[in-house]
């Protein structure tokens, strides 16, 4: 993987929840930790899961694109050398 490469880790949890009632259906829940900053986020469906995900590439590329445009150029360091007579 070079240095370009963008990754997220996360521990993904999902769950059914069963209604109290016969008339309504099982409902799916999810939580992602983000295991850099242990921190856990909750999300009521998968609509919900997907969006945030879509949401962190889009947000990862423009931090790409940002820094790529915005890298000053390297500095050359020349040596010299000098011959003895």
């Amino acid at each position: 993987m070079d240095s370009s490469t963008r990754r997220f880790v996360y521990v993904l949890i999902g769950w059914q929840e069963r209604p109290a009632s016969a008339e309504r259906p099982a409902v799916w829940r999810f939580s992602l930790e983000d295991t850099r900053a242990n921190q856990r986020l909750g999300f009521g469906n998968l609509c919900d899961l997907v969006v945030f995900l879509e949401a962190e590439m889009k947000t990862a590329e423009l931090r790409s694109e940002r820094d790529k445009n915005s890298t000053p150029p390297s500095a050359h360091v020349s040596t010299q050398r000098t011959q003895s007579k």
